[in-house]
């Protein structure tokens, strides 16, 4: 509801809807051209069919009475030219597009995000004002992830490295946290001083002991680092011989010991 307000406001402020406000503040300046959160007209036609369970499909949307919150459509190069632009602090090829200060206020640490993994739901990852914040393998990222049923994206940026990860797919419900993983190890990191802390972290700690059973390690656990109370926990229960971990009272999932 934040962002529909702030929608509101800045349609407001510009004296035009919100789609053509940021079609003049964000979209052009930037030449992301191909981006849009309008479905209709000719400039749809050349964007990507959806795809579900192999077929193509119509798009689906998420919130479309939301549009400020939800429901924008691009392209790899556009985003890569607001990454450029958001990781030079708010400048593309010597303009200043957004104000230094918006782009500091919006990665601000806000609001813990949670324990959902596969969405850069990492340790100590916060949202800030339209923007995610969150470390992964020492370095400092900020993006946002996006899905509906037919499309998805997961979108990062390193700022000290200067470096985005942009990966999407026509798809959708495929968050593919293992390829961001893959890929900012990869192009992020040194392998060899990754490896030699991995090596000494598995060497002073295990897990799980081998004579640990399945009835030993049910009950219920907390995460500081990523839910900041002792009322949210998660439970771990044994059910056929199989561990699972219940988030709510409508989410479990089976887990599989790596």
């Amino acid at each position: 509801f934040g962002h529909v307000l702030a929608g509101l406001i800045i349609a407001e402020l510009n004296d035009s809807s919100f789609e053509e406000a940021i079609q003049e503040l964000i979209f052009s300046p930037l030449h992301m051209d191909r981006t849009t959160y309008s479905v209709e007209g000719a400039q749809w036609t050349d964007h990507s069919k959806a795809h579900k369970n192999g077929r193509v499909v119509d798009h689906a949307f998420a919130s479309p009475l939301l549009i400020a919150s939800a429901s924008m459509f691009s392209t790899a190069g556009d985003l890569s030219n607001f990454a450029e632009c958001f990781m030079n602090q708010g400048k593309l090829n010597g303009t200043q597009i957004i104000p230094t200060k918006v782009i500091e206020e919006m990665v601000g640490h806000y609001t813990l995000v949670g324990v959902l993994h596969k969405y850069f739901g990492f340790p100590s990852s916060f949202y800030g004002y339209g923007m995610m914040s969150f470390e992964h393998l020492g370095i400092s990222f900020n993006g946002h992830p996006g899905e509906t049923s037919t499309q998805n994206l997961l979108f990062a940026m390193a700022p000290d490295q200067k470096t985005s990860i942009i990966i999407m797919s026509n798809a959708g419900l495929f968050p593919f946290i293992r390829t961001f993983e893959t890929l900012a190890e990869k192009f992020l990191t040194n392998p060899d001083e990754l490896k030699a802390e991995s090596d000494e972290t598995n060497s002073e700690t295990s897990e799980i002991k081998p004579e640990q059973t399945l009835t030993e390690m049910t009950g219920t656990y907390y995460l500081p680092e990523i839910s900041g109370s002792k009322e949210n926990v998660l439970e771990v229960y044994n059910r056929g011989e199989q561990l699972n971990l219940k988030l709510s009272e409508t989410e479990s999932f089976k887990l599989q010991q790596i």
